[in-house]
């Protein structure tokens, strides 16, 4: 199961503690999975972000003498205007000059888990709904998180699909017809039978072999005419936006 990366920027030991406990508790009632990173400063996160997170939550009030959250996250949207960013903090008041950054919610402290499990899932609706080009599938485990950004091609063999991205691979009972329906947003193209290929992965096309990502796929003679047309299309911006 692909894991939904998040950062977490807070000081208090306690609050850590906390938060890993219902990370963990939600993890297992709604069967996702976090890889969940602790910042102890804003400094320290800020040093590290490279847009490698789904959402971001941000204490607001952090140790004296270092940058605090309200600081940090208009530092943070200098750098991505887009990630979900979440404070955490106890003071009200600050609900108001959070839209000032693009805050996507706030969660109150002291923090219980009713309230946490609330904004987790508005949290998670927000993920899911394409911001990020996420998709959720069904898997015989729970559901499971494919960022269409780095998935590279679909493999279809009777009704086993096999999902191959950068962050690995995924087997799981489908067709390629609801694949189609799923997928064919994001611009996946099927080169023949067993493939359904994202294009932006696509190296160069040699006869009927096709050169994705580090890999040689084979193009169907009765599908070359057209997914060559499609591959035209993308490349000239015809398919529209990715």
């Amino acid at each position: 199961m692909s894991k939904i990366s998040i950062a977490w920027v807070e000081d208090s030991p306690e609050t850590k503690d906390l938060a890993i406990s219902f990370l963990r508790r939600y993890e297992s009632e709604k069967r996702v999975s976090f890889d969940a990173h602790f910042f102890v400063s804003a400094e320290d996160f800020l040093s590290h972000y490279e847009n490698q997170y789904q959402a971001v939550f941000m204490d607001v009030l952090l140790g004296e003498g270092k940058l605090d959250g309200m600081s940090a996250a208009a530092k943070l949207r200098e750098i991505d205007d887009e990630v979900p960013l979440l404070f955490v903090t106890n003071m009200a008041k600050l609900v108001y000059k959070g839209y000032e950054v693009k805050a996507f919610d706030y969660i109150l402290k002291p923090v219980t888990y009713p309230q946490f499990v609330m904004k987790m899932d508005r949290l998670m609706h927000e993920i899911v709904k394409g911001k990020a080009k996420n998709v959720i599938i069904s898997t015989r485990s729970g559901m499971a998180v494919i960022d269409v950004n780095k998935l590279v091609y679909i493999e279809v063999v009777s009704h086993k699909i096999t999902y191959h991205s950068l962050n690995g691979v995924l087997e799981v009972n489908d067709t390629l017809k609801n694949c189609l329906k799923t997928f064919a947003p994001y611009h996946f193209m099927q080169c023949n039978k067993c493939y359904l290929i994202n294009p932006a992965f696509v190296k160069r096309i040699e006869n009927y072999n096709l050169y994705i990502g580090d890999e040689v796929l084979l193009i169907s003679h009765p599908r070359k005419k057209e997914f060559t047309e499609q591959f035209m299309d993308y490349v000239l911006g015809k398919g529209g936006e990715k």
